[in-house]
């Protein structure tokens, strides 16, 4: 199910240095948008995601919602999204067509401002640090892109978010696992 899913904390940073390093990381001045994929039958978990992103360490400068089939949307959710006094601007784009989550995250990319792009389905919880610990990682490391994986929770267990510090995050940078493992495939 979905919404036991839980965006966890492993850190894959992939960095990009010399020839491919194609943007100067001093001009990026870190701003971050949240990129929320949303179809008519995940809808009713707008509200409760947006309550969250709230409730972040470090609030994002803005979250970007594609809503596709929201003609089949309760309006109220739709009201409340617009009407809202978020602590944060709220962009939301309406398609009255069916969407898949890659046109969605596209629609929402293309008018998002911040310098750092979080794409995030409507029906995943976030950490409660996943703004601020994307940003440590934009600002202690040349990279242009980060991934991040989720974790399931079963049936029965609490969610339990671990808080973090820059010396307690785990991650990799996959550039130093050649050194670390030698693979060798064979046909």
């Amino acid at each position: 199910m979905r919404m036991r899913r839980i965006l966890g904390l492993i850190f894959l940073v992939i960095a990009f240095t010399g020839q491919m390093n194609l943007y100067a990381r001093d001009k990026i001045k870190d701003t971050t948008s949240i990129i929320v994929t949303c179809c008519a039958r995940h809808a009713q978990h707008l509200i409760g995601l947006l309550k969250m992103y709230e409730q972040q360490t470090i609030l994002p400068d803005e979250v970007v919602v594609s809503l596709s089939e929201c003609n089949q949307v309760d309006r109220a959710i739709i009201d409340e999204v617009k009407n809202h006094a978020w602590k944060f601007p709220v962009i939301l784009l309406l398609f009255q067509e069916k969407k898949y989550a890659g046109e969605n995250r596209n629609a929402a990319c293309e008018v998002a401002s911040g310098d750092i792009l979080l794409c995030q389905d409507v029906d995943d919880i976030p950490h409660p640090q996943r703004v601020e610990l994307v940003k440590y990682f934009f600002s202690k490391h040349d990279i242009l892109h980060l991934a991040h994986l989720f974790f399931d929770v079963k049936p029965g267990e609490k969610e339990v978010f671990k808080e973090y510090t820059g010396d307690t995050i785990p991650w990799f940078n996959p550039q130093n696992i050649k050194a670390a493992y030698k693979v060798r495939i064979t046909t």
